[in-house]
């Protein structure tokens, strides 16, 4: 997408330029350039719509993902908060949160309450990374749809860049037509006034001879 993107701005700095000399070829190339480009605008416009359309997905996904490591997470803390193995099971799988377990070993010994559960689900690493790959997942698409949204705006560009060719080729054959670029004009009286001067000077150097 990104080198596409590119690629259209180098093409579109060339199909912006109009060659004077040559506005017949100009003309009749422009309704092919307007295609062109109002084309991949469309192909673009698809492409975020399939995208937004995905995101719905991936966060429906990843909603459920997260969801049933919540309930697993929920069911494990309820079943085995009072056994001692349960807890050194969960401090040898990840001696990093040795001090956590610990604290909820001690606190969850006789009983244990809604917030305790919450507080297991929520500081727990399997929850912690199945909630970051959901945030990768999402980001990922998000970032996809920047990039292509972005892409749309430079498209637009470019279509309305190829309106005002076309304006410009028209107004560039009009002063054709005024005859802008032809060669200047010397005025008739100027020609006659130039003619007289010179025949005055031969008639002088006849005399002379």
């Amino acid at each position: 997408m990104v080198e596409d993107k590119k690629e259209h701005l180098t093409e579109l700095e060339q199909d912006e330029q109009i060659d004077i000399y040559n506005l017949h070829k100009e003309y009749q190339k422009q309704p092919g350039l307007y295609d062109k480009w109002g084309r991949r605008k469309a192909k673009v416009s698809k492409e975020i719509f399939l995208l937004t359309e995905k995101l719905k997905m991936v966060k429906t996904q990843c909603k459920r993902e997260v969801d049933e490591k919540k309930s697993e997470l929920d069911l494990t803390i309820r079943t085995y908060y009072n056994d001692p193995d349960f807890w050194k099971k969960q401090i040898k799988k990840y001696p990093e949160q040795e001090e956590t377990f610990s604290n909820f070993q001690i606190i969850c010994e006789k009983k244990i309450t809604e917030a305790m559960v919450t507080s297991f689900i929520t500081l727990h690493p399997e929850y912690i990374e199945v909630q970051k790959e959901a945030d990768k997942k999402t980001n990922r698409v998000i970032l996809e749809i920047g990039e292509s949204t972005e892409h749309l705006g430079i498209l637009d560009t470019a279509v309305m860049t190829m309106v005002h060719k076309k304006a410009g080729i028209e107004g560039e054959i009009n002063l054709w037509l005024g005859e802008y670029y032809a060669d200047p004009k010397i005025p008739k009286s100027y020609i006659e006034q130039e003619e007289k001067k010179v025949q005055k000077k031969l008639r002088k150097r006849l005399k002379k001879d």
